[in-house]
């Protein structure tokens, strides 16, 4: 999260804050623009808790950083399945590095060594990125790209043209709000950049059906050349996609079969492993007017996702586990986290380092960590408790 850069001096501790700070002997001379936080979720238990706080410079740690503080973090005694973060660079590289380092350690035992996972004190932790940063990933190359996937063993073609003439054409003159079909759909979400929020509007059941419905009557020519019946069908494998990822409730909601808890008795893993992986896989990105096509990061790490989250149910299951849900996989409640930060005592959008240690330790006392922050890229985690409280907890786990 970025911080302002500020000095102030801790008279209870004795030293100035607002310099690089991960502990130890990471401290520099450097001022601070971003603090760096560890936090613990519940698979089953429905908790959160931060335990790890760490001022960085030049926009966020470092991969050696990283790979350090979670290597540590995991020695304190909690058995996680699972690590989750973004695509950030630093974070991929600290997990590549992680991989080579127990490739390695199963080369000495004479192990054969099966990628996707690391280990710790003996625990294998099979990471996953955060399926929300993932999605946005999917939609912020979309703008500018056609999306080329095979289905039915048929190489089709997605563009967004579709949904912007689509759009323009349900809110244009003579469309006023009360006919609109997509009513739920804005300026932003078609005309903001990469900057808009509520990937899962675009990428929605509702939209795909309206496609669908406008290529079938024979008005292909209001949403241009290409076949809008290829973007109907990647909105709708994505909707779905991002609905086994996402489930909140032990049971499927109404019309959404897979937002549900992940279990034996569901249709997840057989979607994943027939369906959402090859599809995956077969997918790659063309700029507008090139017939190069490219397979970015999102991509591959969604496949890498999927492959985890199976294997990350199949070891929760075989240790008497009955279902998961796929809401406690992602990094919403750090997200969450973070708004309460930049809304404690007031509106503090970039607080300094010692506003972010005063608000850090008054979240713990007063347990006002909420399931949800206004105007932030997420929804409700709902973890209804924390951990433990500041008496129990160190002032860092370094």
């Amino acid at each position: 999260m970025a911080i302002t850069p500020a000095l102030s001096f801790n008279e209870k501790k004795g030293y100035i804050e607002g310099f690089q700070d991960l502990g130890g002997e990471e401290r520099s001379s450097d001022f601070a623009d971003h603090v760096i936080v560890f936090m613990v979720r519940g698979i089953m238990k429905n908790f959160k808790q931060p335990i790890f706080y760490g001022f960085t410079k030049d926009g966020g740690a470092k991969w050696p950083q990283i790979k350090q503080i979670l290597t540590v973090v995991i020695k304190k005694g909690f058995i996680p399945i699972t690590t989750i973060c973004d695509q950030a660079p630093n974070n991929c590289k600290a997990l590549k590095e992680l991989f080579e380092e127990t490739k390695r350690i199963f080369i000495y035992r004479n192990e054969e060594y099966r990628s996707g996972f690391f280990e710790v004190n003996g625990r294998r932790i099979y990471p996953i990125f955060d399926p929300p940063h993932l999605l946005k990933g999917l939609r912020n190359n979309f703008i500018d790209k056609s999306i080329h996937f095979v289905k039915d063993s048929e190489i089709k073609t997605a563009k967004w043209e579709h949904i912007q003439r689509l759009y323009e054409c349900d809110s244009g003159p003579g469309a006023p709000g009360e006919f609109r079909t997509l009513n739920h759909l804005t300026d932003e979400h078609i005309y903001a950049g990469k900057n808009a929020k509520n990937e899962a509007q675009i990428f929605s059941s509702r939209l795909a059906s309206t496609l669908r419905l406008v290529s079938a009557v024979g008005q292909n020519e209001i949403l241009g050349p290409g076949n809008p019946l290829d973007t109907a069908q990647l909105l709708l494998f994505v909707d779905k996609m991002f609905d086994s990822v996402n489930g909140s409730t032990k049971n499927p909601r109404k019309g959404k079969v897979f937002r549900c808890g992940i279990s034996q008795e569901s249709p997840h893993v057989s979607f994943w492993k027939e369906e959402a992986l090859p599809m995956l896989h077969s997918m790659e990105y063309a700029q507008r007017g090139s017939r190069d096509h490219k397979k970015p990061p999102s991509l591959v790490n969604w496949e890498f996702t999927l492959r985890n989250i199976i294997r990350i149910w199949e070891e929760l299951n075989v240790n008497g586990f009955d279902y998961v849900l796929g809401k406690r996989l992602n990094q919403d409640p750090l997200e969450n986290y973070f708004g309460q930060i930049r809304t404690h005592g007031g509106r503090y959008t970039n607080p300094c380092a010692d506003a972010f240690v005063g608000a850090y330790k008054s979240l713990l006392v007063n347990n006002l960590i909420t399931k949800h922050s206004d105007n932030f890229n997420c929804e409700e985690d709902q973890c209804e408790n924390i951990l433990q409280d500041l008496k129990k907890l160190p002032y860092r786990f370094y």
